[in-house]
């Protein structure tokens, strides 16, 4: 149990909306203040082959977000309930070394092996929260856990690739998280995707507007592990990996097709390229918001078929609902178009040769 601690600064907000508001303020202001230190300082990375802009930017914007959450949960009353098997602050703990290294990857760049190892040590954290309100540690839970920690943390970096994209994907995934599990009197879970949704608004209006900064690895990466461990968590009316999947619809849903795509071409399916998803709809004309509005209602479609599960609905009806949503995606962007695969083929097999 987190130690109450009364903020008088806050005294006059509404209890249950304190650690959001806080969240949301400490966001903005983290925000520009880290832009305004990585531009003076110049720690802006360098612009990889798979990256969009050419310009330098800070890249660093995941350390903005993660320290308004900290702040929002340390400052105010305490929110971590004795029910939940792994407290906020422990799922927050479990994302530090994953932020950390998606700094380091933001400045100076690593390779994937050292970012999974991150992300292995994080779960590690919360398999040890689970032996020590449990006492035990089941096996097969605790694969899943980390298959589906590392998978789903994976999928949040693939969508960060267009203004906004990822951190508004992070809001709708989170408020899904917190419809369910304060409807279910998950408060302490429910509370920290709120927290986790505020931080990212916090820091949106910077990401969108004028002289930008990115969410960076240490954004998507963090971010992504702190919602894949509250949708694991989630409690579910019926079965709480499936839910936790349609949360991460929309990202998983890319995962699929960049390893098929990427299969296709006869490369690894690690090595980045630009096609993904938001990559093809900028090429086809589409505005950077136009963009982040078609995907981001993806991610809203999906997310709703995983409130749906989570809250009872019938699991054939949700799975069903998912599989002609994701046919429909992969058909939209010609995955089942046999010319469309060729050329995927042939992309591959000239940069074999160049290579």
């Amino acid at each position: 149990m987190i130690r109450k601690m009364n903020v008088s600064y806050l005294a006059f907000v509404p209890h249950g909306i304190q650690a959001p508001l806080l969240a949301g303020l400490s966001g903005a202001a983290l925000t520009a203040a880290i832009k305004l230190a990585a531009t003076r300082l110049g720690c802006f990375g360098v612009p990889r082959a798979h990256h969009t802009h050419k310009n330098p930017v800070p890249r660093v914007g995941g350390i903005a977000i993660y320290a308004a959450v900290v702040f929002a949960l340390v400052l105010p009353e305490g929110v971590a309930s004795p029910r939940i098997t792994a407290s906020p602050l422990l799922v927050l703990l479990g994302a530090l070394p994953v932020l950390l290294v998606g700094i380091y990857d933001d400045l100076r760049g690593v390779g994937p092996k050292l970012k999974v190892l991150a992300q292995v040590l994080g779960t590690i954290v919360l398999v040890i929260a689970k032996w020590r309100s449990s006492g035990a540690i089941a096996l097969l839970p605790t694969f899943l856990l980390l298959m589906w920690m590392v998978v789903a943390t994976n999928s949040f970096n693939l969508i960060d690739g267009v203004d906004g994209l990822a951190a508004t994907t992070a809001v709708i995934v989170a408020i899904g998280l917190a419809v369910v599990n304060f409807s279910l009197g998950n408060v302490a879970l429910a509370t920290l995707a709120l927290i986790t949704a505020s931080a990212c608004l916090g820091f949106l209006p910077f990401n969108v507007l004028g002289k930008r900064i990115f969410l960076g690895d240490s954004g998507s990466l963090s971010v992504g592990f702190i919602h894949a461990a509250i949708a694991f968590e989630t409690p579910s009316a019926a079965s709480v990996p499936i839910s936790a999947i349609f949360f991460f619809g929309y990202p998983l849903a890319e995962t699929l097709l960049t390893i098929a795509r990427r299969t296709i071409k006869g490369g690894s399916p690690l090595h980045p390229d630009c096609e993904h998803l938001h990559h093809q709809l900028r090429q086809w004309g589409s505005s950077a918001v136009a963009t982040d509005a078609m995907l981001c209602s993806v991610a809203l479609a999906f997310m709703s078929l995983g409130v749906m599960l989570a809250l009872g609905s019938q699991l054939i009806l949700a799975v069903g609902s998912g599989c002609v949503l994701f046919l429909m995606l992969a058909k939209t962007f010609g995955y089942f178009n046999r010319r469309k695969l060729i050329i995927f083929r042939q992309r591959g097999l000239d940069r074999t040769l160049f290579n």
